[in-house]
């Protein structure tokens, strides 16, 4: 049964507020897989603090119609599938991911990410990146590390110094 005017306009209010709440928008194509299927993706994406709504192109361009990406929602191919991804920004597209090598049929078509369209590609060299937690960790080892090897080499320094004043004492 099609959706009255009322129920159109409340799904594109809630897809603009998705929108603005989410810190990266990935488009699928989930054409071939059954519901069960797209129920388990949609549990795998709540674990992720993610989620997953099948959404036709025509509302999908009516709420990005003011932000200049309209054509690359034409150019989506197959049944589109939209994956919010309101914590980690990592975390929906890995998870697209990991789905995507379990079923083939399910394709990452492209993403929105700081308000920028970005290709299938682009999406899934993000999904690759690991988690924010671990750059971090690697950011803060990086900067560390020189602190710690200047330790290091004057203390190296101070105990030759002894070294060679205990040996000139005896």
């Amino acid at each position: 049964m099609p959706k009255t005017r009322q129920e159109k306009e409340n799904l594109i209010k809630n897809l603009s507020y998705d929108l603005n709440e989410a810190k990266i928008v990935v488009f699928t194509n989930h054409l071939g897989l059954n519901a069960n299927e797209l129920n388990s993706l949609r549990k795998i994406l709540r674990e992720n603090e993610c989620k997953y709504q099948v959404v036709k192109k025509t509302l999908l361009k009516k709420v990005y119609q003011n932000k200049n990406i309209e054509e690359e929602i034409d150019k989506l191919e197959g049944g589109v599938g939209v994956i919010f991804s309101f914590g980690d920004e990592i975390k929906g597209p890995k998870a697209a991911l990991k789905f995507s090598e379990e079923k083939a049929k399910f394709k990452i078509n492209g993403g929105i990410w700081n308000k920028n369209y970005l290709t299938g590609n682009e999406i899934l060299s993000l999904a690759n990146l690991p988690s924010k937690k671990t750059l971090l960790s690697q950011v803060a080892g990086n900067i560390s590390f020189p602190l710690k090897r200047l330790d290091y080499i004057l203390k190296y320094n101070l105990q030759r110094l002894i070294l060679v004043l205990e040996s000139l004492s005896k």
